[in-house]
């Protein structure tokens, strides 16, 4: 792979990276905001309950308790596992994930894309296809995508409506 690395594949490469860096933080900040609505509610629900039953001592040390368990599980849960996805301490999606998905919003380099990151597989394993076809298949796929910002298909816009309600 280090003899395909073209300027072309490093530009197209980069472009995917963007694109899987901001989608998973907006997965990252609706995470949070879900996770602070759960903590919120199971509090106030606690308290509901404790205010109208008068709970004994070790009950309510069992509501905190799962009120801690709660925090800990949505926080893991919905923070801090996208956030190591985030960092790729985790692996997260690979490069032929996130090229099907900017082909979606992408029709017209769908196909060429995801062929083009195969070649590139394919050569690093087995070495069926030449340097010069991997660069000609990049290059042509460049040519397409250098205007496009696929970062642009994450809109964080729709965090307006976790935010709103």
């Amino acid at each position: 792979m280090s003899e395909t690395q073209s300027k072309y594949y490093s530009e197209i490469i980069n472009k995917l990276e963007k694109l899987v860096r901001k989608d998973f933080s907006l997965v990252c900040f609706k995470g949070f905001l879900i996770s602070l609505s759960i903590i919120a509610a199971a509090f106030f629900i606690f308290i509901f309950a404790e205010t109208l039953f008068r709970f004994s001592s070790s009950f309510r040390t069992i509501i905190f308790y799962s009120w801690i368990i709660i925090i800990i599980s949505s926080v893991g849960y919905l923070v801090i596992i996208p956030i190591l996805k985030l960092f790729n301490i985790i692996p997260s999606r690979n490069y032929f994930e996130t090229a099907k998905i900017a082909g979606l919003h992408f029709p017209f380099v769908k196909d060429e894309l995801l062929n083009s990151l195969q070649l590139v597989n394919g050569s690093s394993t087995l070495n069926f296809y030449s340097v010069e076809l991997i660069d000609a298949a990049f290059s042509n796929v460049y040519d397409k995508v250098k205007d496009l910002d696929f970062s642009d298909i994450v809109s964080f816009k729709s965090l307006k409506r976790y935010l709103t309600n």
